[in-house]
């Protein structure tokens, strides 16, 4: 993958962050493809991701629910999580190589305009990697 692409999913993380209004919007991919696009994965958010991951076909969010007593779902940084959402990110033949993760120190509600923002996202996502 070329540092232009490289480029491209930065911007889209830049993107998710701000169409859906949260603390963090990051990509989280297999050792073997991070590796290939040389992508860190070594911050705070990464490792919340991956601890909170549970590799799935689909739409995973926690909580399932928006609550305004919702607990904190864990710390990144100073920030206590109230809001996580994971999304498997998939290659060219269909396997799952990653995910994109939506990150939040609220709870939020996640609406069917959302949902379709987030396959507009994983879209673009998916045609920088193939």
């Amino acid at each position: 993958m070329t540092a232009l692409a490289n480029d491209s999913l930065q911007r889209i993380e830049r993107l998710g962050k701000h169409l859906f209004g949260v603390a963090v919007c990051l990509l989280r991919f297999d050792e073997a493809l991070a590796s290939e696009l040389n992508w860190a994965q070594h911050s705070a958010a990464h490792v919340f991701s991956k601890t909170q991951a549970v590799e799935r076909d689909s739409l995973q969010m926690l909580p399932t629910q928006s609550s305004p007593f919702q607990p904190a779902l864990g710390k990144v940084d100073q920030m206590d999580v109230r809001f996580y959402l994971s999304h498997p990110v998939r290659n060219a033949t269909g396997r799952v190589v990653g995910a994109l993760a939506l990150i939040h120190d609220r709870p939020r509600a996640f609406t069917a305009g959302d949902r379709l923002l987030l396959e507009d996202l994983l879209a673009l996502i998916e045609r920088q990697l193939h």
